[in-house]
């Protein structure tokens, strides 16, 4: 398996003393000795470091193959479908060859969790229980099927983010809990940017302080100014929290950006969305917002918050036609030279538009997206089977106006248009043209409103994709990555098949 490259960002020291902020003493011999100087110099500059960083590159070597890369052709084409999205191409393989992969067991699970055959999964699973315990791969799959033992420490020496954080929703660890389990990384503690989330996690309720300490901690680690970060509870259910990072410089001057938004029953979120693009550094910046028919008062509350504010204009639809053909036709009202996309249950970090703008102007690229966190309702964040918590945030693109429409802007579907449009641009434009930045730049909602986890529309962090998805990201995968491009026609009527095609109507802007 393919693992991203590790972050390696530098540390800085944050905030308040930690004696001063009333935690456990064990929770602060933790920190101390997590954050001494002696274990940041070794971590970056000992041969112990470097021995250790080759003993678990090896590790990772070894699982990785023994995760099911290797000669057999049936578990290549299967990996392949999967990279590429071609998931009902993975479909076909498990009903034609499923008896010949069970020798690679977690490449054949992951693929049955991805089409929804969950309960041969399991079966798999507790028939292989064993072979999938020796590979980071295999343990990730036994943790999506509730079949793992929660350890720390996955078979290449990595942490076992995944496990450990569905402990945590379980109720099964607080932050006293984690730092014991955790005590045999030592000095290595310091340079995994993914364990202060996950101790943000495990500290959420039981200490805020110590939690707000860790996301700070996690935000700085990417070099995003986070000493004053404070985190506001939602004021009501279903509603986002406000980070607020205090007072940062504004970014003036050219080009004017267009944010496109597209609202459908998201009253409790779309106030916190639209405030969180306001609070941006970057300044020359306009937000148009259309309400796609909703039912819950969306459009009257953002009528409300903002009748006055110059810097956002409302937009309303009268039929219910999807966000993409609502972003369609917001861009021929945008006065931007770029446009900017966000979701009405996102909240933006007030350095995105800033920090995409910047690298469009430095590497002249064609578009720019951003990483971002998944946020449950009870505030903690999600780690998914990579053990990674952050995502590509394809909802987060900037790209210049002129290039949206003339590449045809985003195809007329109620889901996944998004991926089809980015992979539109590389393959025209090469691999280097949508610039994909590291920092996680935006917090999507992962509650029951949520799209991804509506049913009929599912994008779960166990990898199911609904049937519609599938078919869309197979289409996508013919048209780009496979080499058998179907016409418009064709993809019209598959989508039309799947109740993927939503027919676009005119948006009209609201005084």
């Amino acid at each position: 398996m393919s693992w991203p490259a590790t972050v390696k960002p530098s540390r800085t020291t944050q905030g308040t003393p930690v004696s001063s902020l009333g935690t456990s003493p064990e929770l602060e011999a933790w920190e101390r000795r997590r954050d001494s100087r002696v274990g940041r110099v070794l971590a970056r500059t000992s041969s112990r470091s470097l021995l250790q960083e080759a003993v678990t590159a090896l590790r990772g070597l070894v699982a990785w193959r023994g995760a099911g890369v290797a000669t057999n052709p049936d578990c290549a084409s299967l990996r392949r479908a999967l990279q590429t999205g071609a998931f009902e191409t993975a479909d076909r393989i498990l009903r034609e060859r499923a008896e010949d992969l069970e020798a690679r067991a977690a490449v054949l699970i992951e693929a049955m969790l991805v089409v929804g055959r969950r309960d041969e999964a399991l079966k798999v699973a507790s028939q292989h229980r064993l072979r999938l315990e020796r590979t980071d791969r295999g343990v990730a799959m036994l943790e999506l099927l509730h079949l793992g033992s929660a350890g720390a420490r996955l078979p290449s020496g990595r942490v076992n983010c995944l496990g450990l954080d569905r402990a945590i929703q379980r109720g099964e660890l607080d932050v006293c809990d984690m730092t014991k389990q955790l005590r045999w990384l030592g000095w290595r503690a310091s340079s995994i940017v993914d364990l202060d989330l996950l101790l943000f996690n495990a500290a959420r309720r039981s200490d805020p302080s110590a939690a707000l300490r860790f996301l700070r901690r996690y935000f700085a680690a990417y070099r995003l100014p986070s000493e004053r970060l404070r985190w506001h509870e939602p004021a009501e259910e279903g509603a986002l929290p406000s980070l607020d990072f205090g007072w940062h410089a504004k970014h003036r001057g050219s080009p004017l950006v267009s944010v496109l938004v597209a609202a459908r029953n998201a009253a409790p979120t779309v106030i916190s969305a639209i405030g969180s693009l306001l609070a941006q550094s970057y300044e020359p910046l306009e937000v148009l917002v259309a309400d796609d028919a909703s039912q819950d008062g969306t459009l009257e509350a953002i009528r409300k918050e903002y009748r006055a504010d110059p810097r956002v204009r409302v937009f309303a639809s009268r039929v219910n036609q999807g966000p993409y053909n609502i972003k369609n036709a917001l861009s021929e009202h945008a006065r931007g030279e770029l446009l900017a996309f966000h979701d009405a249950d996102d909240l933006a970090l007030p350095f995105r538009i800033a920090h995409q703008v910047a690298e469009l102007r430095r590497e002249a690229r064609i578009g720019c997206v951003a990483h971002g966190l998944r946020l449950r309702p009870n505030g903690t964040f999600v780690f998914f089977k990579d053990q990674r918590a952050t995502r590509i945030s394809p909802v987060s693109l900037v790209l210049r106006r002129d290039t949206f429409h003339r590449v045809g802007r985003f195809r007329s579907a109620w889901i996944g248009a998004d991926g089809e449009l980015q992979a539109k641009l590389v393959h025209l434009y090469g691999s280097r043209a949508i610039k994909c930045l590291r920092e996680p730049l935006t917090v999507s909602s992962w509650g029951a409103r949520s799209i991804t986890r509506a049913a009929g529309t599912e994008s779960l962090e166990d990898g199911y994709r609904s049937p519609s998805r599938r078919a869309y990201s197979q289409l996508v995968a013919l048209s780009f990555a496979l080499g058998a491009a179907p016409s418009d026609v064709a993809i019209q009527a598959r989508l039309r098949e799947t109740n993927n095609w939503a027919e676009p109507h005119p948006v009209e802007e609201l005084t």
